[in-house]
């Protein structure tokens, strides 16, 4: 649809042709190769079979083989060179593999961004994240934070605003260690996560990510990532708070009906309320909502944020948002400027100071 909107259609349309072509002509050139090895082969085999048949006809006329040796000896060499065409027939494929071996290797001998600690420790019991003077640049990228610094509190509720590029979803990045800081460190119940195995730090954090992923298979299955022991009750009981229940129950197989590959078989809206109901499984302390909303229409939201705001008191959450009207009543609201902390404070207290945080609201509120 995107491609015939914006009048691109020829110009993939040739492209996919060309790609199309050069992919027939590499399966001619493997067929060819393959041609010209099977006809080598059996030409040596042939030969190889005239010139024992000749030897040994040679040693019959000598008198030192009889008939039936000669036979036998022929025979034998017709049974050999079987096996041989076999092998033959599957070096093809079994060079196909090893480079697809090669292509897998390349992947997973790659050095992890990051690694366990010798001597795993294991964080307290505080539901509790720090990010202490961070900075951090991706590899090859522009630095994304510089020295932030910020704590969200047990049982407190943390908003993270800013522009698209201002780094809020590095920081989910650095709190569930998918990257770690080159400065300043992350706390999770006051220990530092390099010092936490990875495992143990992502049990204490549940996410709804922006970019919903769910595997080519049930809805059930796809829940029971965050637990794989939960009951068909308890995912009822999420899916209700996430109001996708009566969506899932409208479907004739209903949680075993199969999303499609990267859930292609439901909405972004359905997709999302999936992925509040898994983290919801999680039951995790610490809960970050990474636009966990952002598909959703106004009513779908209010409603499944009012049901939340009842679970997350007990959790300490983290929400990352562009929406600003979803997190006026955050406890603090943090707004990120070029990867910088540019202001910090209640939603009242950042309107009366009329900065970054009144201005981009004056603009939502304009364009609504």
């Amino acid at each position: 649809t995107d491609l015939v909107v914006f009048g691109n259609g020829a110009d993939r349309t040739d492209e996919l042709a060309a790609l199309a072509t050069a992919g027939s002509q590499a399966e001619s050139d493997v067929a060819g190769v393959a041609s010209v090895r099977s006809a080598a082969n059996s030409l040596v085999i042939g030969l190889t079979t005239v010139a024992i048949f000749a030897v040994a006809m040679d040693l019959h006329a000598d008198g030192n083989l009889t008939l039936p040796v000669v036979a036998a000896v022929t025979a034998a060499s017709f049974a050999m060179f079987g096996p041989l065409t076999a092998l033959q027939e599957v070096i093809p494929a079994f060079d196909a593999a090893i480079a697809a071996a090669g292509r897998i290797f390349e992947i997973t001998d790659r050095t992890p961004a990051v690694s366990d600690p010798s001597r795993p420790g294991h964080p307290g019991n505080e539901a509790s994240l720090h990010f202490h003077g961070i900075g951090f640049a991706y590899p090859g990228g522009e630095r994304a934070l510089h020295d932030v610094s910020l704590t969200v509190s047990p049982g407190r509720r943390i908003a993270v605003v800013g522009p698209s590029g201002s780094g809020k979803s590095t920081l989910v990045a650095l709190a569930l260690r998918f990257w770690d800081p080159d400065r300043g460190q992350v706390g999770l119940a006051g220990t530092d996560i390099r010092l936490v195995a990875i495992s143990e730090v992502r049990k204490h954090i549940a996410v709804v990510d922006q970019r919903t992923y769910l595997f080519n298979d049930t809805i059930a299955a796809n829940l029971r990532i965050a637990d794989p022991g939960a009951s068909d009750d308890d995912l009822v009981r999420v899916c209700r708070v996430a109001e996708i229940h009566d969506f899932i129950s409208g479907l004739r197989r209903g949680y075993q009906t199969r999303v499609g590959e990267i859930g292609g078989r439901l909405s972004g809206g359905q997709r999302q309320r999936l992925a509040i109901a898994r983290a919801l499984l999680a039951d995790a302390p610490i809960l970050i909502l990474d636009e966990a909303t952002s598909e959703l229409d106004a009513t779908i939201q209010s409603r499944i944020l009012e049901t939340l705001e009842g679970i997350v008191v007990t959790k300490t959450t983290l929400v990352i948002a562009h929406r600003l009207e979803t997190i006026a009543d955050a406890d603090q609201i943090v707004f990120l400027d070029r990867g910088r902390i540019v202001e910090a404070g209640s939603h009242a207290e950042l309107l009366r100071r009329g900065g970054a945080y009144a201005r981009m609201l004056r603009r939502e509120r304009d364009l609504i």
